[in-house]
């Protein structure tokens, strides 16, 4: 999908939209990182990224992960993820949506 910390291996992203977090009923997307290595994808250094993740609340309908975009936003040669969770509330607007952007580092993704 995309190399987020740049060293020539492409990494993946796993996306689960209606995932279940915390509270049974209460559903959110959620996001799985994985990196890839010369032996392939590995667990090491996995990540589970939700809204709570970047500081936004995980609420039922949000859809967080529902689209991803990658690409390098910032110019600084690492891929970066766009998130998309389209049922977001913004401003006063129900189901307005939202994309938050992670940007690849060295150390992968982060915020």
């Amino acid at each position: 999908m995309g190399d987020f910390d740049g060293d020539g291996y492409d990494d993946l992203i796993i996306r689960a939209s209606n995932q279940p977090f915390f509270n049974p009923g209460f559903w959110v997307g959620e996001l799985h990182a994985l990196y890839g290595s010369s032996n392939g994808l590995s667990t090491v250094g996995q990540q589970t990224w939700t809204q709570a993740t970047l500081g936004e609340s995980n609420e039922k309908g949000d859809s967080f992960g529902y689209s991803l975009g990658v690409q390098d936003y910032n110019g600084d040669c690492y891929d970066d993820l766009a998130i998309g969770a389209k049922g977001e509330d913004l401003n006063g607007v129900t189901d307005a949506g939202v994309v938050h952007v992670v940007y690849g580092s060295q150390n992968g993704l982060v915020l």
